[in-house]
């Protein structure tokens, strides 16, 4: 069964296309296109896991500083609710 091969036109500069073309020749591609896609995958892959780290990161900082803040905060006598007679 073959593959499916979805192929998206985009508009580059001469001089990036010119770049990919040496570059792909470098590392060992076929062709641009071929080197532009790996390239963009492994860029994809990196992209996301920056950004899970990223938000892991923030989320760890803002609980710090929620208890840091909590801490700084008098404590408030405990009320609940209250029944109504």
């Amino acid at each position: 069964m073959p593959e499916d091969i979805y192929q998206f036109k985009f508009r580059i500069s001469r001089p990036l296309f010119d770049r990919l073309t040496r570059l792909a020749a470098r590392a060992g591609f076929s062709s641009a296109n071929e080197f532009a896609a790996a390239a963009l995958d492994q860029y994809g892959e990196l992209l996301a896991e920056l950004i899970i780290e990223q938000r892991d990161a923030l989320s760890l900082i803002r609980e710090r500083q929620r208890e840091q803040l909590l801490k700084k905060t008098p404590a408030a006598p405990e009320t609940g609710p209250r029944k109504r007679k």
